[in-house]
């Protein structure tokens, strides 16, 4: 057994590293986020391609829908979102894991 005198310093002692959590969380929290924005990014493109379906599934088979102005404008406004969500969940997913890999090595 090892005895020291008190208030004399042991050579071998090493502060305690701790785990930087606050890292760990935003890295994990970003990744979510962008498996989120993957997500509906899908769903405005499923609204785009009910628009181009033709006919819709809610009409009867053999129904012609003449398409509008303001339909080819949703559907050319949803298409933006969904690329604006993958652009989203592109750098979401980058900023995650720069940060998890960020913690791991320090």
């Amino acid at each position: 057994m090892i005895v020291s005198e008190p208030g004399t310093e042991l050579e071998y002692r090493v502060a305690a590293r701790t785990a930087n959590t606050r890292g760990i969380w935003a890295g994990a929290i970003l990744i979510i986020s962008s498996i989120i924005f993957v997500v509906l990014a899908g769903c405005f493109l499923m609204g785009a391609m009910m628009l181009v379906i033709d006919p819709p599934p809610w009409l009867p088979t053999g129904t012609r829908v003449e398409r509008s102005f303001w339909m080819e404008t949703l559907s050319v406004i949803l298409h933006i979102f969904a690329f604006g969500c993958g652009l989203c969940a592109a750098a979401l997913l980058f900023l995650g894991s720069r940060t998890l890999l960020r913690v791991s090595r320090s």
